[in-house]
Parts: C-alpha cells; structure tokens; sequence
C-alpha cells in the first residue's frame, strides 16, 4: 500500500461489541471448514456467512483502505503483536511475502456489508 493508514488502538479491557457473524471466504477447500464451523458448540449463536472470493486482494484493499486512511479502524491490543503484523503487511501490501491479515480485513469488511454489524473482529477464533 503506498498510501499511509491510520489505525488507533484501543485496550482489549474496554467494552466492545462482538460481531454475531464469521465470515469465512468462500474458495473450493473452505466448503468443509464453514460447515464444520456451523456445528462448533463453541460457535452457536454466531452466524457463520460465506463470503464470495469474487475480487482479487487489490481490489479487497480498496474497499477498506480509505477508511484506514481516515483513522477510523481501530485495532485492539490483546497483547498477541497481531497489530504489529498486520501494520507491517500493510505497508509490503502488495509486494510483501505476507497478506493473510490484510486479506482477512477485506472479508471482515465483506462481513460488515452483508448486515447491520457494529464492529469487526480479526484474529484467532478462541
């Protein structure tokens, strides 16, 4: 990305609204893990949302970067350095050897689109 993103960072204690959807990308080997995923007991009350792969990751980019522009995605810090990595793919994107965190933010904002959603959250499933 050549242009400069502007996350804020909030503490991981502070209240937040958890998203009652998972999207998952909608690609060949992924059928079985959203079907998996819909009978995790763990999961139930969250709707698990088939996101369409239907652009390619530039494209994904352009539909949140300029929010990221206006420091208006805040990324939480849960102690993990997930922020760290996904500021340093950011700023590789698209030439750097890493993009999973920059591609899961463009199926979380794919997420968002689907319904009303307050917020979004990318990281690891717990």
């Amino acid at each position: 990305m050549n242009r400069t993103l502007s996350f804020q960072y909030a503490n991981a204690g502070n209240k937040m609204t958890l998203p009652s959807r998972i999207g998952v990308e909608r690609v060949a080997f992924q059928t079985a893990a959203i079907q998996e995923l819909r009978r995790e007991p763990a999961l139930a009350g969250y709707a698990i949302v088939e996101v369409a792969a239907d652009q390619d990751k530039v494209s994904r980019v352009s539909s949140w970067s300029p929010i990221a522009e206006q420091g208006r995605i805040y990324l939480v810090d849960d102690g993990t350095g997930w922020h760290e990595k996904l500021l340093t793919e950011c700023e590789t994107f698209p030439l750097g050897k890493h993009d999973d965190l920059v591609d899961a933010v463009g199926i979380a904002f794919a997420t968002l689109r689907m319904g009303e959603i307050a917020s979004v959250r990318v990281g690891r499933l717990r």
